[in-house]
């Protein structure tokens, strides 16, 4: 199912409804739960006083994917015209790089360290 949520009071008119679709549903929770579920969490964003259009941890894991990219730019060698590699070995090099770019510290795991 879907179902269209507006969670925020729009600031001079720019509330905006999000528009919602259940996949799947491992909780079996019923339509109005999920709904609930969704707009509650739209209050909980750290960095803002207000509630906000989309549930937090939508915000919280487009703020961590934008962390990940920053921390690959700066430590795995990007080329911006796209894969030149063949194919092999070369591919596991460039894979385990991108995977030490983006690991976490062990004292940062618990922490919410992107917000």
């Amino acid at each position: 199912f879907d179902f269209f949520l507006c969670s925020h009071f729009g600031i001079q008119g720019t509330s905006r409804p999000a528009h919602y679709y259940v996949v799947w549903d491992d909780s079996n929770f019923t339509a109005d739960e999920i709904q609930k579920l969704s707009y509650y969490l739209c209050h909980t964003y750290a960095r803002c006083a207000r509630s906000v259009s989309i549930p937090a941890p939508v915000y919280y894991a487009h703020l961590a994917a934008f962390r990940a990219k920053d921390h690959i730019m700066s430590k795995v060698n990007v080329s911006s015209s796209g894969s030149d590699s063949s194919g092999g070995s070369g591919d596991n090099v460039a894979t385990s790089q991108y995977v030490e770019a983006v690991r976490v510290l062990d004292d940062m795991r618990t922490s919410m360290y992107f917000v």
